[in-house]
């Protein structure tokens, strides 16, 4: 897991799982880990939650994902 500012976590074994709930975080994971992701505010309030399975629902593997204001997971640049 990665809880600090801009923090990061991967999941690359068999049905691994990580999750980015500090802001600014990250996760990105192997087909069929999950992966967990927060969104929040400037003073750190959590205001959006994500959760899904990496090769579902366009989610792809060894990408790196944050949460967005909408609540929706979209892919790092960086």
């Amino acid at each position: 897991s990665a809880t600090g500012d801009s923090g990061a976590a991967s999941a690359t074994g068999d049905s691994g799982a990580a999750s980015a709930t500090g802001c600014d975080g990250r996760a990105m994971g192997a087909d069929g880990c999950a992966l967990f992701l927060v969104h929040r505010d400037h003073v750190w309030k959590i205001t959006k939650v994500w959760a899904g399975i990496v090769g579902e629902n366009g989610v792809k593997a060894k990408v790196w994902y944050r949460l967005n204001s909408d609540g929706t997971p979209v892919e790092c640049d960086d």
